[in-house]
């Protein structure tokens, strides 16, 4: 009991809206925080910019990827944490209306993202 109302008081000290949607298993992120990461797709990787929107409390997050395969966004699982993977909301939005519009991502951002 102790350690579960630690945990709380961490995840409410870092999140403000932690105790939002108590009664959820997932509470909303607003506003939403964007990661970016590459993910391998057989001989090949797929750079994809993520909308978080939702979270739990042991940290398992949903939200919409955007990339080449999903240029209008698919809401799934996002594998990374904004804290090791985020960017900048203004430049998030400007890659996905480049995923969104068919352009492909610059190759020399592409290689700077972390791969998972």
């Amino acid at each position: 009991m102790l350690r579960s109302s630690l945990r709380e008081h961490e995840m409410a000290s870092i999140d403000p809206n932690f105790y939002l949607s108590r009664d959820d298993s997932f509470y909303r992120l607003d506003p939403p925080e964007y990661v970016a990461f590459r993910k391998a797709d057989g001989d090949s990787t797929l750079a994809v910019i993520a909308r978080l929107e939702a979270r739990d409390v042991v940290g398992h997050q949903l939200g919409h990827w955007f990339s080449a395969l999903t240029p209008n966004g698919d809401f799934r699982d996002v594998p990374v944490d904004a804290e090791h993977y985020a960017i900048d909301e203004s430049v998030a939005r400007e890659l996905i209306q480049l995923i969104r519009s068919g352009q492909p991502l610059p190759n020399r951002l592409v290689r700077m993202l972390p791969e998972i």
